[in-house]
């Protein structure tokens, strides 16, 4: 096993226990990163409600970890007021782990989980300003749709396993449990409580309304 295997960060499926160590992992982040993320300030540590969204989507989320601590975050959920089944897909990396590949292995889980569960679409919204993602979005799908919406870049591909998964030696049988969890996943009923991207409006009326 050369050095970068025994470096590789290990990826699992996330659950509530995950809460504090997620929170310490958003408040390392810059506010760039974290703005790029959420579209919207979430404080420092962010609200346990928030976390809690992100650890318990209607769909489904996974973290990734490096000596017991949570150095990554990938999640999808069935995008508010869709018609077909449409996956929201996301991920943030920690600062150190960002431009490794981290965050490329976490969404291809987090895809193939979305399309087992009977998404048909796969949904990444995106800052504009934020061209590091929109170029690997692009590079990946070169004839993805999309659509302005101010600031935000919404982007629509269709949902098939087309993400590789992180080796073997990264996983703690991640994917086998994720292939488990898809049929437990939550139907797709046209509509949910946003918990991707594209949540920055429910933050904002969530902080409003402290």
């Amino acid at each position: 096993m050369n050095q970068t295997q025994m470096d590789a960060p290990r990826i699992r499926t996330a659950g509530e226990a995950d809460t504090d160590d997620l929170a310490a992992m958003l408040t390392g982040l810059t506010d760039f990163s974290l703005y790029m993320r959420f579209q919207t300030a979430v404080g420092r540590p962010p609200r346990e409600s928030l976390l809690l969204r992100l650890l318990r989507p209607a769909g489904a989320a996974w973290v990734a970890t490096r000596d017991d601590e949570i150095v990554g975050h990938a999640m999808w959920a069935w995008a508010a007021a869709s018609t077909v089944p449409t996956a929201e897909l996301a991920v943030v990396i920690s600062e150190p782990e960002q431009n490794r590949g981290l965050g490329i292995q976490l969404l291809g889980i987090a895809a193939g989980h979305a399309f087992e569960a009977g998404a048909t679409r796969l949904l990444f919204v995106v800052n504009a300003a934020n061209d590091r993602v929109a170029r690997m979005i692009r590079r990946r799908w070169p004839a993805v749709a999309v659509e302005r919406d101010g600031s935000l870049l919404n982007f629509v591909v269709p949902a098939a396993a087309q993400l590789p998964p992180a080796s073997d030696s990264q996983m703690d049988q991640a994917c086998s449990r994720s292939k488990a969890a898809a049929s437990s996943a939550k139907p797709f009923t046209g509509a949910s409580i946003p918990t991707g991207s594209s949540s920055s409006k429910a933050i904002r009326k969530t902080q409003a309304a402290r």
